[in-house]
């Protein structure tokens, strides 16, 4: 369990990187679910730099069994970072198929349309 600290200190930016980047990168759901409750908005940017969120924190660190959990919450694994990767492209880069297939069966992509994925993050 998460030590009770100030909710305004604790979601402070812990250096260019939001607290929930190292509770997704902890790999824990628990950890995760604790920390819920305190944020705004489970789709905030967790590293200043890239502008990456924790779908893709879980993407690179090849987190699967996080995946369906986070979509649950209402993580958006459609976003893209300021560099214009979304969590499915960084998965292929990785070439990380197995959290490819499980993020393409949650999230609609239309196989006929490679664009689909990258017009869902930019409506």
């Amino acid at each position: 369990m998460i030590a009770k600290v100030p909710k305004k200190e604790l979601l402070a930016s812990c250096g260019d990187r939001h607290v929930a980047y190292a509770a997704v990168s902890s790999g824990s759901q628990e950890v995760i679910e604790e920390l819920l409750p305190l944020l705004e908005d489970i789709n905030v940017s967790v590293e200043a730099k890239t502008d990456r969120t924790v779908a893709h924190v879980c993407a690179l660190n090849g987190l699967l069994h996080l995946v369906e959990f986070l979509w649950k919450v209402g993580v958006d694994f459609t976003r893209m970072s300021k560099t214009g990767e979304t969590a499915v492209e960084l998965c292929i880069r990785n070439n990380d198929s197995k959290m490819l297939k499980k993020i393409l069966k949650l999230v609609p992509f239309d196989k006929h349309n490679p664009n689909s994925f990258r017009e869902l993050a930019n409506p």
